[in-house]
């Protein structure tokens, strides 16, 4: 079988075979566009295989289930009240985007949507129009740090932001946009967006696009380590002398002035990309206790005021980008240091 790349700056885009589109493998390159030809795709070759019924889909990879200890240890630093140490087990296996959603992405799925008459806009904000909920999705599209834009009624990504992870996006921008890609994909979306919930009520048993629960999102950070970072221990609270954190992160010991690029830097074990930093990202839950005792795909608390935040941000210090620590935001309020990465059930 013959590969095929196409570069752009610094990035490979694979092909696949002659007959599919594969997803973006990060390496080093030199040049603008080229196509390159390869034959044979070695297990060492920047590609992911042609998804196909069963694989992971383009810019997702797969998280198997298992077992792990969710919350942080009493001796760990930096810890939080919230962060009980209780275990947990995912039974089933999952796809989890390999990044952040970035502004590009949500842009074209966005323009999609108002195409298509599932979102609306006013020209300063883009709104829901899925069940009739009207609930605002992305804000500031006119102000002047908006790294999207309205230009003659096309949403439009600032030159130079298009690979940065989307921002000012609520927590109802996040479950739209899972819900745009299953319409788009032809499959049952996940939502209700009358009421803001799963359909059904089990976000484990849907079939569609949908935000992680909150441990499928710390399972997936950890990817296998009980450390604080999943590149080593916390050894210090503030901006830097952690190198464990420095190799996979975006935080204010590197990156106070905003965010960056998303891939940028090393993934964990698990081939996921910015866990830590950059900018923290939604999750499915209601913010509340944990639980005590072991539980087996958790769902969260039933009600709640703020949606669960995880992974912290650019400026943050190190100690709130632990793998443990917990954050939220009310799901109709936008933060610019605030984004999403959709998941979906394998197989669904």
């Amino acid at each position: 079988m013959t590969c095929w790349y196409v570069t752009l700056g610094r990035r490979f885009w694979n092909l696949g075979s002659q007959h599919a589109w594969g997803v973006l493998a990060r390496s080093c390159s030199v040049g603008i566009f080229l196509l390159l030809p390869q034959l044979g795709c070695g297990k060492n070759d920047p590609v992911i295989p042609d998804a196909l019924p069963g694989e992971a889909p383009s810019g997702f990879v797969t998280i198997n289930p298992g077992p792990f200890i969710m919350g942080s240890p009493r001796d760990e630093p930096g810890r939080g009240l919230d962060e009980m140490q209780h275990p947990v087990e995912l039974t089933q296996p999952y796809w989890m985007a390999e990044t952040e959603v970035t502004n590009q992405q949500f842009a074209s799925m966005a323009q999609w949507a108002l195409d298509n008459g599932y979102a609306v806009t006013n020209g300063a904000e883009l709104s829901n129009n899925l069940d009739e909920s009207m609930q605002v999705l992305l804000d500031g599209l006119s102000s002047p740090d908006a790294e999207i834009v309205m230009v003659d009624r096309q949403l439009r990504v600032v030159p130079g932001r298009e690979d940065r992870p989307v921002r000012a996006i609520t927590w109802y921008g996040a479950i739209a946009y899972c819900d745009w890609l299953s319409l788009r994909e032809g499959i049952e979306r996940a939502y209700d967006h009358s009421t803001g919930s799963v359909i059904g009520g089990n976000p484990y048993e849907v079939v569609g696009y949908r935000l992680p629960t909150e441990a499928e999102w710390e399972y997936a950070c950890r990817a296998g380590t009980s450390t604080a970072f999943a590149g080593g221990p916390l050894e210090s609270l503030g901006c830097g002398g952690n190198p464990g954190l420095e190799r996979m992160a975006w935080y204010c010991g590197n990156s106070s002035d905003g965010t960056k690029d998303v891939g940028g830097k090393e993934p964990n074990a698990w081939g996921l990309y910015d866990m830590h930093g950059n900018v923290g990202e939604w999750c499915q839950d209601w913010k509340g206790e944990y639980p005590s005792a072991a539980t087996t795909n958790p769902v969260g608390s039933s009600l709640g005021t703020f949606r669960v935040v995880r992974g912290e941000f650019f400026d943050t210090d190190a100690e709130f980008c632990r793998s443990a620590y917990r954050s939220g935001g009310a799901p109709d309020q936008a933060s610019i240091k605030t984004g999403f990465r959709p998941v979906r059930g394998v197989s669904r």
